[in-house]
């Protein structure tokens, strides 16, 4: 099996709702879907796949899955670094030329 093969059932194993449509790429938590750009907008695969991972880690917070909250009773400081450390996971966005 191809390294793409093993990411793409990964991703589809998920259950996530992806619809590829527009730029740029992200979460759209009131309707629980991520949005991606075509796959043909990316430079590469790694790049491709590393967006989407990036948004499958916004996605996993909704309320039905893991609704992180990071321990927060108010919103501050320690929680934003949480968060930043979070999506420094995987690659942040991508915006074609």
């Amino acid at each position: 099996m191809r390294q793409n093969e093993i990411i793409e059932t990964f991703i589809r194993a998920t259950g996530a709702d992806i619809r590829y449509f527009g730029h740029p790429a992200g979460y759209c938590q009131d309707a629980d879907y991520i949005r991606m750009p075509p796959r043909a907008a990316f430079p590469d695969d790694e790049t491709f796949f590393g967006v989407l991972a990036h948004e499958l880690i916004h996605w996993t917070n909704h309320r039905k899955r893991l609704a992180r909250d990071f321990g927060r009773t108010a919103f501050g400081e320690k929680v934003i670094k949480k968060k930043k450390l979070l999506r420094r996971s995987v690659p942040l966005t991508y915006a074609p030329n």
